[in-house]
């Protein structure tokens, strides 16, 4: 499978103008994907070290030199029991106030769990999508939750604040990794009214997958 129709069977999620073809060994060819810093997590740098990350962001050819390639072997899907599994946490809102799973989820028959971060663009890039299904399962016993996994509170709220996101925003718990470790941003998962996973998780900025798995939820 080329870049080309992997990206497009998985909704375009990844930049095509990052990525460059670094190498091939036997049947696989590797991939090197460096995205242009976006201007949230440019802000947000401390000046002292914004001369670092611009040398890192102008590196791509030096990371790109000091690959080494390896055949992938066969592993176990790492999320194949997430599924069924229970989630169950307190966490906090941005203001500091204690939130439970309870609270997050009782209300409503499906609630979809989208795990992001500030520095991410494709998560901010979707949430003007995510509120646009949060609006519209409004009465219908779906909800939508953003889980932030870093702490740039100030940052996280000018994202929000941009797009106009009322969907609730809380901090992933401290026993986020125990639950589901998230390699890739957003991931995004759905849970019933007593935290039971009842599918994904979907990973990268898909929002048909995540329409199509919520009308499939309330339908049942």
């Amino acid at each position: 499978m080329t870049f080309k129709s992997f990206n497009a069977q998985n909704g375009n999620a990844i930049q095509a103008q990052y990525v460059r073809e670094i190498g091939k060994l036997g049947d696989f060819t590797y991939y090197l994907y460096m995205e242009e810093a976006n201007p949230y997590f440019l802000d947000a740098i401390d000046p002292l070290y914004k001369d670092e990350y611009a040398a890192l962001a102008g590196s791509a050819d030096d990371v790109a030199a000091a690959f080494s390639f390896y055949e992938p072997q066969d592993t176990q899907d790492p999320y194949a029991d997430l599924v069924g599994s229970r989630f169950e946490f307190i966490t906090t809102d941005l203001d500091g106030n204690a939130v439970s799973s309870a609270d997050l989820f009782a209300q409503s028959q499906v609630t979809m769990v989208n795990l992001w971060t500030t520095w991410c663009g494709p998560c901010i890039g979707e949430m003007d999508d995510l509120q646009a299904i949060y609006t519209r399962l409004q009465g219908k016993g779906g909800c939508v939750v953003g889980m932030m996994l870093n702490d740039n509170i100030d940052l996280a709220r000018q994202i929000i604040a941009e797009h106009g996101v009322a969907y609730p925003i809380v901090l992933a718990p401290d026993t986020m990794d125990d639950f589901f470790r998230a390699e890739y941003v957003p991931s995004t998962f759905f849970v019933g009214p007593d935290g039971t996973v009842l599918a994904g998780p979907i990973v990268g900025a898909h929002v048909d997958q995540y329409e199509a798995a919520l009308d499939s939820l309330l339908q049942e």
